[in-house]
């Protein structure tokens, strides 16, 4: 929002197409800058019906996963959702949690889990990078 601020936006027009279930911080800041904000859902995240949940479990408890990425809040909470808060701590031991950023670290954190990876750039290869430095170092 600082860098927005920067810009004059009172009286120009914005559309934001984004997912139906979003935080509202973009929309009310630029109203508060005096824009006009037209906000239309164009998508919706939901659990998928053919997820694979023993596959995912199995991998875990076997060990074969090095890394998670996690790009929302909302992977986060359908991925407690479909494997269980029970025994989550344990099947992800020793794998590393990556965030997109901090709103999903915290998602992440409120789940009991711990970010170990979080991207700089709120972007998909901003978590690439991020997992590159962690893995390999300087990248």
């Amino acid at each position: 929002m600082a860098k927005l601020s920067q810009e004059d936006v009172a009286g120009k027009r914005f559309l934001i197409p984004r997912a139906e279930k979003a935080r509202q911080i973009l929309p009310e800041g630029i109203v508060r800058l005096g824009g006009e904000v037209e906000v239309v859902s164009v998508y919706r995240t939901g659990l998928p019906d053919d997820s694979d949940v023993k596959k995912v479990r199995d991998l875990l408890e076997a060990k074969s996963i090095d890394a998670i990425t996690f790009t929302s809040s909302s992977t986060v909470s359908h991925f407690v959702k479909i494997l269980g808060e029970s025994d989550l701590q344990t099947l992800l031991e020793g794998v590393v949690v990556a965030s997109i950023g901090p709103i999903t670290s915290r998602t992440i954190a409120k789940n009991g889990l711990t970010a170990h990876v979080e991207a700089f750039e709120y972007t998909v290869e901003g978590l690439l990078h991020a997992l590159s430095q962690h893995f390999v170092g300087s990248a």
